[in-house]
């Protein structure tokens, strides 16, 4: 777990666990699939790295649909942008580390934590 990330907490009802991923440059996601890709067509699946039943979605999905060279670098920035979405019930801090490790990752960081005080 990362130094700054909190210890486990209970899950708020109705809210999926899930964890913020930006991948490094020239990396994205494939779309309709579970894994990154290159411009040049390398690809990394995630398939075994994941639970089953974990969705990957892009932060920005009319960016992840535009061809990559019709955006801007802020735009090419906001498309290495993904959301990983786990099944209720998953800790989602079990699996940081595990996506941390990959190529192409850059950082991987937990969402605010949803709660009354």
């Amino acid at each position: 777990m990362h130094p700054f990330e909190r210890g486990k907490t209970a899950p708020v009802p109705g809210i999926k666990p899930s964890l913020h991923v930006l991948l490094k440059e020239g990396w994205e996601l494939a779309p309709r699939k579970r894994s990154f890709v290159t411009e040049s067509g390398e690809q990394l699946s995630l398939k075994g790295i994941l639970p089953e039943g974990a969705r990957v979605v892009p932060v920005a999905p009319s960016l992840a649909k535009a061809g990559h060279h019709f955006r801007s670098d802020a735009e090419r920035y906001l498309a290495r942008n993904v959301q990983v979405v786990f099944p209720e019930g998953v800790d989602a801090a079990e699996y940081a580390d595990s996506l941390r490790q990959l190529d192409p990752v850059e950082e991987v960081r937990m969402p605010p934590q949803i709660g009354l005080a």
